[in-house]
């Protein structure tokens, strides 16, 4: 029967995907065994040795302890740890956090947009003990990523070998990999291709399936679906607790949708200009939709957090000249190849001076993790 695919066919097609699913799976898993099987937390709880009143009884409790640690990640233990652990605390006893008592004289907690009380995956720490919670956490939005890069990349008909190098190299990229511990940040990086997809899905593909978007009938609902879906995973990205990495969701996802939006213009304006114009115009009314969408639901988190932030210490303190001055130098790039080229804040001369890095660029030494982009080994 034309256009039909032998039964053969399909079977091996899914084979691939569930064997290709199967391996990003594996990956996560050997990278985090030990944060998630392994009996360890992806929290540096050694920090907690440098400060008071805890560095006062490091050498009696912990004498193997040798201070300084390598690379010390505050965030982590001071602010990602205790929030979640309210957090979980409130629901169980079936209060929903609204308010912090502990930070200062009281703090709005849900105005503290990485608190992501809204956030559904963060139910995790509440059926399971808060210190292992992190590594799944992990671990999860890490499948995330890499599911929904493979999902997306399979929209194109590529092999399932290349999608599942896609989904590999996406989810165990140099960003993910250098703030794993800062879970907010893969939380909510994690979500830009499936917001891709779906939006894709809603395209289907195919210029005049944009035409057929806002007319009614089954492939209207088909459209509103996968709208849905695209809107639902930008909402969870300005939910997931860091507002920085979701706007680079937001804008990646906008500049996809100009593409596309051009490049229906670009294929129908030889042949007929009024309908390439009105594709155009309707597959951007697509993205407005999804924009939208993802607005409403991330809402409960988003205006607490607005009306907050006028309130910060950062409020009125906007000053261009200091933004350029800490852009990326030039010199730098080469750590898009070589991330340690400059040396390493971890990789200590003597752990008797906390000072004694192997940088022989000292001021490339602040901010070590921003200014590292490395690229990898398998898209290179």
């Amino acid at each position: 029967m034309k256009g039909s695919r032998h039964p053969n066919a399909c079977k091996q097609h899914r084979t691939h995907h569930a064997v290709a699913l199967l391996g990003l799976t594996l990956l996560g898993f050997t990278l985090l065994f030990r944060v998630t099987l392994g009996g360890e937390t992806l929290v540096p709880g050694d920090v907690l040795l440098l400060m008071p009143p805890w560095k006062h009884h490091a050498s009696d409790q912990f004498p193997n302890f040798r201070a300084p640690p390598h690379a010390p990640l505050l965030d982590p233990i001071q602010q990602h740890y205790p929030w979640r652990k309210l957090y979980a605390e409130s629901l169980r006893g079936g209060e929903l956090p609204l308010w912090c008592p502990y930070m200062f004289c009281g703090h709005p907690f849900v105005g503290n947009g990485q608190s992501a009380l809204f956030y559904p995956p963060n139910l995790l720490f509440t059926i399971m003990d808060v210190k292992r919670a992190f590594g799944w956490c992990a671990l999860i939005h890490l499948l995330i990523a890499g599911f929904g890069m493979y999902a997306f990349l399979s929209l194109f008909r590529l092999h399932p070998l290349s999608c599942f190098v896609g989904g590999a190299v996406f989810m165990t990229c140099g960003f993910f990999m250098a703030w794993l511990c800062y879970i907010t940040f893969v939380c909510a990086g994690c979500w830009l291709p499936w917001a891709l997809f779906f939006f894709e899905k809603s395209t289907n593909r195919h210029p005049h399936a944009a035409a057929n978007a806002l007319r009614p009938g089954g492939h209207s609902l088909h459209i509103a679906f996968q709208l849905l879906g695209a809107g639902l995973a930008l909402g969870l990205s300005l939910l997931a607790g860091h507002f920085q990495v979701a706007f680079y969701v937001w804008l990646a996802f906008g500049l996809y949708a100009l593409a596309r939006t051009s490049q229906v213009w670009a294929e129908n304006r030889f042949q007929q200009a009024a309908t390439g114009s009105l594709l155009s115009a309707r597959l951007l009314i697509l993205a407005l939709i999804t924009v939208t969408i993802g607005l409403f639901l991330a809402g409960p988190q988003l205006l607490p957090s607005i009306e907050l932030s006028r309130l910060s210490a950062r409020a009125n303190s906007f000053d261009l000249n200091r933004i350029w001055a800490g852009s990326l130098p030039s010199a730098q790039l080469v750590r898009l190849i070589i991330p340690n080229f400059f040396g390493s804040y971890a990789d200590k001369v003597s752990v008797d001076d906390d000072k004694m890095y192997t940088h022989w660029q000292p001021e490339f030494e602040f901010g070590f993790v921003e200014r590292t982009g490395y690229v990898g080994i398998l898209p290179l």
